[in-house]
C-alpha cells in the first residue's frame, strides 16, 4: 500500500496559520472596545489660535473625577475630526449611525454641516447635543441633503405671509416649526433668532448708542450697514440669513406694536460670497452709505476680509457689531481704527471647567492669566456641560443603557443644571439664555475684548455686565419626573 507524501513546505504552512490562529484566539480584546461610545465632534480650522471650545470643553469634562465616576465601565468618550464640507460631515454621520455602539453625539461645531447630519442621527434615535451651531433652521423637519428653506417669511406666491410678529416669523403658515421637526436634540447654546438678534438691536440702541441726542429731545434713528455671509463653501447661508432677514424686517425691538417707531434704519444690505464676492466694491458702498453701525453677520474669514479692506482704503473708524461666528480677538490687529463689539452666548466665567484655558494642569493663578489671554472667550462652557449632563443620564440609565432611555431621560428633565449652565429647554431648544456684547473700551492688560453688556431675549434694554448676567436658578438634576 503506498503512503501519500504531503509536500513538506505545505505542512509548514498550516502549522504557521494554525498557531497564528491560536495566538489571534487567546488574546484578550481591549474592554473598552466593547462599551458604547459618546462622540465629539470637533475641528479647529479657521481659528487663528487652533482652538477648538468642543475639544477644549469634552477633554476637561471627561477627565473630571466625578463625571468619570459616572461613566466608567459603561461609555468611552471618543472624538472625530468635524468635516469642513457638508458632504464629508453626511458620510461620517452615516458611518456613526450604522455603528450600534454609538449612545450620543456632540457637535457638528457649524451650522452648516449640523444641518445635514441632524436628519441622519435623528433616523436612528441617537441623542445629538448642539453646543455651537445656532440657525435657528436646525430643528425643523428635513433630509440630509435639502437646502434650507431660505425664504421662511414668504409664501408660496413668493409674497410676504401675514405674520407680522417677530415671535411667528420662522413658523409662517404651512411650514413646519421645531413641535414637528426633530426630537433627538438639545441645544445648549442659545439660538440666532430670537436671542442673538435681540442683542445686536439692543446694541445699536445701547444708552450712548450712534444717532442719539441728550434726555429730552427726540433721538436720531441709528443708520445700519448689513452685511450677510453667503460664502457657499462653508454653508454661512444657514447661519446668516435667518438673522439677516429678521434684522432687515423687524427694525424695531420686539415690535410688537404697528405704531411704534423705528430703533433703526437699514440704509444698505449686502449678501456677500467670499467664492465671488466682490469685496473692493462692498468697500466703495460703506464709505458712500456712511452707516452708523456696521452690523456684519457670518464667519472670520468674512470680517477679516472686510476690516482689511476698510483699513487699507479708509482709515475712518467705522462702528462694527460682529456675530459670534467671526468672535476673534485678531480682527483688533487687522483695522485698529474700527470700534467692534462681539455678540456672543459665551459667558464670561471663572471656572476652570468653563472658560476657553486649554488644560486642566494651568493650576497657578500667573500661568492662568497668561493662558486665559490667548483666546477670546468660547463656548467651551456648552461642550463640557454636554459631557456633564450626559454622564447623570448615563447614571440614571444604569439598568438600560439605550439611546431609547436617554432620549426618555431628556424629555422629563427639561430644566436642568450643570457645572457651568443652567439650562430650560423647551423643545430641545434653550429659554432665557443671556447674551453677551463684548467691547475693547474695558479691555484688561493682554485681554482683547471684555463683557460689557449682558441682556436675554425678552429683556427691553442692555445691562451693564455683572454677576447677574449670569446667576443661575438651581432645578432638580436627579433625574426623577418634573
Amino acid at each position: 500500500m503506498r503512503t501519500q507524501h504531503v509536500p513538506f513546505a505545505l505542512v509548514f504552512s498550516a502549522l504557521v496559520v494554525l498557531t497564528t490562529c491560536s495566538k489571534e484566539s487567546h488574546t484578550p480584546a481591549d474592554p473598552q472596545d466593547k462599551l458604547l461610545k459618546i462622540y465629539y465632534l470637533w475641528t479647529a480650522s479657521g481659528d487663528p489660535h487652533q482652538h477648538s471650545s468642543i475639544k477644549t470643553g469634552v477633554e476637561k469634562a471627561k477627565n473630571k473625577d466625578e463625571i468619570r465616576k459616572l461613566i466608567e465601565g459603561k461609555v468611552t468618550i471618543e472624538a472625530r475630526v468635524d468635516p469642513d464640507t457638508k458632504e464629508e460631515a453626511i458620510a461620517l454621520a452615516q458611518e456613526l449611525r450604522r455603528n450600534p455602539g454609538t449612545l450620543a453625539v456632540i457637535g457638528n461645531t457649524y451650522s452648516g454641516t449640523t444641518w445635514a447630519t441632524l436628519p441622519i442621527f435623528a433616523d436612528a434615535g441617537i441623542p445629538v447635543f448642539v453646543t455651537n451651531a445656532t440657525s435657528p433652521y436646525l430643528f425643523m423637519r428635513h433630509a440630509a441633503h435639502d437646502k434650507p428653506n431660505l425664504e421662511l417669511a414668504r409664501g408660496e406666491t413668493g409674497e410676504m405671509s401675514q405674520c407680522e410678529r417677530p415671535d411667528c416669523y420662522f413658523e409662517p403658515p404651512g411650514v413646519a416649526g421645531h413641535s414637528d421637526g426633530f426630537h433627538n436634540a438639545l441645544r445648549l447654546v442659545p439660538a440666532d433668532v430670537p436671542d442673538q438678534v435681540s442683542a445686536i438691536q439692543l446694541t445699536i440702541n445701547q444708552p450712548k448708542g450712534a444717532g442719539q441726542k441728550k434726555k429730552g429731545s427726540k433721538p436720531n434713528v441709528p443708520r445700519v450697514m448689513l452685511i450677510c455671509d453667503q460664502t457657499g463653501h462653508n454653508g454661512a447661508g444657514v447661519y446668516s440669513k435667518p438673522m439677516c432677514d429678521y434684522l432687515e424686517r423687524f427694525t424695531t425691538h420686539q415690535d410688537l406694536r404697528k405704531e411704534r417707531n423705528p430703533d433703526y434704519k437699514v440704509v444698505s444690505s449686502r449678501n456677500i460670497d467670499l467664492d465671488h464676492g466682490d469685496l473692493w466694491g462692498l468697500v466703495t458702498e460703506i464709505r458712500a452709505a456712511h452707516p452708523d453701525y456696521i452690523v456684519l453677520v457670518g464667519y472670520d474669514e468674512l470680517a477679516r476680509d472686510v476690516l482689511q479692506g476698510l483699513a487699507e482704503r479708509d482709515p475712518k473708524g467705522y462702528k462694527f457689531i460682529i456675530t459670534d461666528g467671526a468672535f476673534s480677538d485678531t480682527l483688533r490687529e487687522i483695522n485698529p481704527h474700527a470700534e467692534i463689539y462681539f455678540t456672543s452666548p459665551a459667558h464670561p466665567h471663572k471656572k476652570v471647567e468653563c472658560d476657553s484655558v486649554e488644560g486642566l494642569s494651568v493650576t497657578s493663578p500667573s500661568d492662568r492669566e497668561k493662558e486665559a489671554q490667548k483666546v477670546p472667550e468660547t463656548t467651551d462652557a456648552f461642550a463640557y456641560d454636554s459631557v456633564a449632563i450626559l454622564a447623570n443620564a448615563v447614571n440614571s440609565c444604569s439598568g438600560r443603557l439605550d439611546r431609547a432611555c436617554l432620549l426618555d431621560f431628556f424629555a422629563r428633565n427639561q430644566n436642568l443644571t450643570a457645572t457651568c449652565e443652567t439650562y430650560d429647554f423647551h423643545d430641545g431648544e434653550r429659554q432665557h439664555a443671556a447674551y453677551y456684547v463684548y467691547s475693547e473700551k474695558l479691555r484688561k492688560k493682554g485681554v482683547t475684548f471684555e463683557p460689557e453688556w449682558c441682556a436675554k431675549s425678552e429683556d427691553q434694554e442692555l445691562s451693564l455686565y455683572s454677576a447677574a448676567c449670569g446667576r443661575r436658578q438651581e432645578y432638580d438634576t436627579s433625574g426623577k419626573q418634573p
